[in-house]
């Protein structure tokens, strides 16, 4: 629940600095966050594999074919319960699962192949999105004087500032979530921050949800 109470207290942030910053101003910002996530979707597969075929943290990912390999060993008949009890959720076990295999690898290693593509993939995907969104921060800033002098009514900008910021907070706690979720699998410290989670329980069953993974798969 400690993921919850982080996730409502962020969602809140964010209608607080809507409202204070007022519509316009909100309104860059949130742009600004859509282009940078999408420019973000389209950099994640070229990188990721860019990356997986460097071998990037191939430590860890001996560390994760252990794990679930021992996790098989104590009696699973099947991965998905082992990937389920290491955090990840059954609807994106499902998709990792039926992923079509060319390369003739034991199951095991091709779940661990597929999960570490996603871990890359969000780090993929928060570094681009920080970067891309860090620069359109400065070009918006040269447009801050203007927006400023555009004359809003008092309420319809304070109104519309605390719509706009409550959808750019559910906006990136959706991001944060999917990023969190990757990650929960190789990260005891994320997985226990995580755990039982309602919002998690019920995003989990959205198809955006699985943005991330059906980007990368």
């Amino acid at each position: 629940m400690r993921f919850d109470l982080s996730a409502v207290i962020l969602v809140a942030l964010f209608v607080y600095i809507g409202h204070r910053r007022g519509l316009l101003l909100t309104a860059v910002g949130f742009i600004s966050s859509l282009i940078s996530i999408a420019i973000a979707f389209l950099m994640v597969r070229p990188l990721t594999g860019w990356l997986y075929n460097l071998g990037l943290f191939s430590h860890s990912m001996e560390d994760l074919t252990q794990n679930i390999q021992q996790g098989v060993d104590a009696g699973s008949t099947n991965l998905s319960p082992v990937l389920e009890s290491l955090g990840m959720p059954e609807n994106w076990t499902r998709k990792i699962l039926q992923s079509p295999d060319l390369t003739g690898q034991p199951v095991v290693d091709q779940a661990v192949n597929s999960v570490w593509q996603l871990v890359l993939g969000a780090l993929v995907l928060v570094c681009v999105f920080l970067i891309v969104r860090i620069g359109l921060g400065l070009l918006a800033r040269l447009l801050t004087p203007i927006l400023n002098s555009v004359p809003v009514m008092g309420w319809l900008n304070r109104t519309g500032g605390l719509v706009l910021g409550l959808l750019w907070g559910i906006f990136t706690l959706w991001l944060l979530v999917m990023v969190l979720t990757s990650f929960s699998i190789t990260s005891p410290i994320v997985r226990d921050f995580m755990n039982n989670s309602q919002i998690l329980l019920y995003l989990s069953e959205k198809d955006i949800f699985r943005s991330l993974l059906d980007t990368i798969f």
